[in-house]
């Protein structure tokens, strides 16, 4: 059997059976020396905030997770898809944009995000990481058509510094849809990056 065949999904609906994972996991990422891990603390990562909660399961071990999230800052009805994604080390490098784990968990999200009646969902990832997003988005607009890029880098967290802005791709849930987060150019948020790297 291939590693893709091997994989369950686990969302929502049936998350507490797994919650005891779920922690312990949490708390070896805190642990650990993982750049990003004050993301997942209880204060940036508030569980009982999250639309939905998308967990991965290989041989009953959790080996990824992901939420779909919606904060006051993002357009109404429009929630962030894989959002606060976290893959075991043992797979984390297998993983090429829009491999096994990002397909496994957005069809679970959408179906939430839809019965939400959410007008779109996007991903955004940090620094510069824009040909990763066009190498992502060209392998999932093989499943799902509709998926775009949206133009410049745009504000997806509180606060001043350039991390909050992030490159986005978004799929709209309905028709004529247009996605209304604070934009600037790239070249601008590229200079400010660079000097906010520097300080």
């Amino acid at each position: 059997m291939s590693f893709e065949s091997e994989l369950r999904v686990v969302t929502k609906e049936d998350f507490s059976t797994y919650k005891n994972s779920f922690d312990n996991i949490l708390d070896k990422i805190q642990k650990s020396n993982d750049p990003n891990k004050l993301n997942y603390t209880p204060k940036r990562f508030p569980l009982d905030e999250q639309e939905e909660v998308t967990l991965l399961l290989y041989k009953n071990e959790v080996v990824a997770f992901s939420t779909l999230f919606h904060r006051d800052i993002f357009p109404d009805r429009v929630s962030r898809a894989l959002n606060r994604m976290w893959k075991d080390p043992s797979i984390r490098f297998l993983d090429r944009p829009y491999w096994v784990v990002s397909r496994k968990m957005l069809l679970p999200q959408i179906e939430a995000a839809k019965s939400l009646n959410k007008k779109a969902i996007f991903i955004s990832v940090q620094g510069e990481r824009s040909n990763w997003l066009r190498r992502w988005v060209s392998e999932a607009k093989k499943d799902i058509p509709g998926w775009q890029i949206a133009s410049g880098v745009r504000k997806v967290a509180n606060g001043d510094d350039p991390l909050c802005w992030q490159h986005v791709a978004y799929l709209p849930l309905i028709e004529h849809f247009e996605l209304e987060l604070p934009m600037k150019s790239f070249a601008q948020w590229e200079k400010e990056y660079h000097e906010f790297k520097n300080l």
